[in-house]
């Protein structure tokens, strides 16, 4: 079993109700353990999203991240096999143009429901493409024009080092925490749209770095995951997601 993995089945153990999302390297042995455990799998390969289904994942549970390189070609190889994540406008669109092509006497104007990729307010960014929430208003016009996606996800992601050079804990990775959330909510609010599942990207390895490093302040962490988790009871009712 991969380390990724190892951190997974720890950290789950500090949180119920949520998700996990393994991002690592995959073999069938892995793909398996992933859907016998209820885990997600994101990936930006299409060889891995294909190889999945075939093993028979959810394809609910596949999150393809086509922001790292994914050719047009690959991206529609994968159609209808997961969830499309896009961290720019051109992405998007070229999801929509692959949605449009898909169109049957049953379903003439087919939807696909996809997430974005977004930085929160105050965080810095990490080293992946992704929307900001200043650039939201603005790009609400241009989401409306795309006729055969809606947006209804998002991975909120940043840089989770802090000026010490350490991986925020507890109180402070809290906070995270709690951005995510607003920023989800941000999200149904500007664009306007739903909110099927929000991904707080990082905080596996935050977490376990908490557990072991600095496990006197772990709790003030899991209490703003709480907090978020009672929140999206009464709010989203989305699928949380941690990777």
């Amino acid at each position: 079993m991969g380390s990724n993995l190892i951190k997974i089945d720890r950290v789950s153990k500090l949180l119920s109700e949520v998700q996990y999302l393994y991002g690592g390297t995959t073999d069938p042995g892995t793909i398996n353990y992933l859907a016998e455990k209820h885990y997600c799998l994101e990936t930006s390969s299409c060889k891995t999203v294909l190889e999945a289904v075939e093993l028979g994942m959810d394809s609910q549970n596949i999150y393809y991240d086509i922001s790292s390189g994914a050719t047009p070609g690959e991206v529609e190889a994968c159609f209808g096999k997961c969830r499309y994540m896009a961290g720019s406008l051109d992405e998007i669109k070229l999801i929509d143009e692959i949605t449009a092509r898909h169109t049957s006497p049953t379903q003439p104007q087919p939807i696909e429901i996809i997430g974005i990729h977004i930085v929160p307010e105050d965080y810095k960014p990490d080293n992946h493409p992704a929307f900001y929430v200043h650039q939201l208003a603005g790009l609400a016009a241009e989401f409306r024009r795309l006729k055969h996606i809606s947006i209804r996800g998002c991975f909120v992601r940043a840089n989770l080092v802090s000026e010490s050079n350490h991986m925020l804990h507890g109180i402070k990775l809290g906070e995270f925490f709690r951005a995510c959330y607003e920023t989800a909510k941000r999200i149904t609010v500007t664009l306007p749209c739903g909110m099927a599942f929000v991904n707080m990207t990082g905080v596996i390895e935050a977490l376990w770095q908490n557990t072991n490093y600095h496990p006197e302040t772990l709790q003030g962490c899991l209490q703003a995951a709480e907090i978020v988790k009672h929140q999206n009871e009464t709010a989203f009712y989305a699928r949380l997601l941690i990777s």
